[in-house]
């Protein structure tokens, strides 16, 4: 296990996840010796010590546990391009696999934790059936839907029903369009929305 620090997170930190069992919030954060994106994590207990996952001078973001918290998914610029990659959790240093062939982004476990969504390089929604059970091992990835989704403005675009057969995303418009809907993906949270509908439309 990598060693503990204690700081106060800065402005440029992202969090980005919650372990399965809510004591550890995942973020991204510039490292101060990689310049990098590094993957920490953040205990919720009463010391609040930051522990450092995974440190490279290459960018890595939107890592995301599995189900039964023993793994952790990831992508990374290493290769040149952002790949899927997956390590033990909380203790990184057993192992480590690369999932994706054809790019990575944005991965997401199955509840069932027996395999792993994401979007390959083109866009299109992916998965690899994995085997966690003793160690850690991935089939070879495909392709969910043959559509394009929206990847950028994450750190998730989209997200996955509890069956693991549905999916929830953000769908990009095709550039030139002159519709209302053609605009940058986007997700509106409206709070208080029950008082506002009421000065809208009064009650008798």
């Amino acid at each position: 296990m990598k060693s503990c620090r204690r700081w106060v997170l800065a402005a440029w930190a992202s969090a980005e996840s919650l372990s399965p069992d809510g004591t550890r919030i995942l973020f991204t954060q510039i490292g101060e010796t990689t310049f990098a994106n590094d993957l920490m994590q953040l205990r919720l207990d009463d010391k609040r010590v930051v522990i450092p996952l995974v440190e490279s001078t290459f960018s890595k973001n939107n890592p995301s546990v599995s189900p039964d918290g023993r793994w952790l998914a990831y992508e990374s610029t290493e290769t040149g391009e952002a790949q899927i990659f997956v390590q033990p959790f909380p203790d990184v240093s057993g192992g480590r696999w690369k999932v994706s062939t054809s790019g990575g982004r944005q991965p997401q476990w199955a509840r069932n934790g027996e395999e792993l969504f994401y979007f390959d390089r083109a866009g299109f929604p992916t998965s690899a059936q994995l085997e966690t059970q003793t160690t850690f091992a991935s089939a070879a990835p495909k392709r969910v839907l043959n559509t394009r989704y929206a990847t950028g403005g994450g750190p998730w675009t989209y997200d996955v029903a509890a069956d693991g057969q549905r999916f929830l995303m953000l769908k990009t418009v095709a550039e030139g369009s002159d519709t209302p809907q053609a605009m940058a993906p986007s997700i509106v949270v409206v709070l208080n929305w029950q008082q506002e509908l009421q000065q809208r439309v009064p009650t008798r």
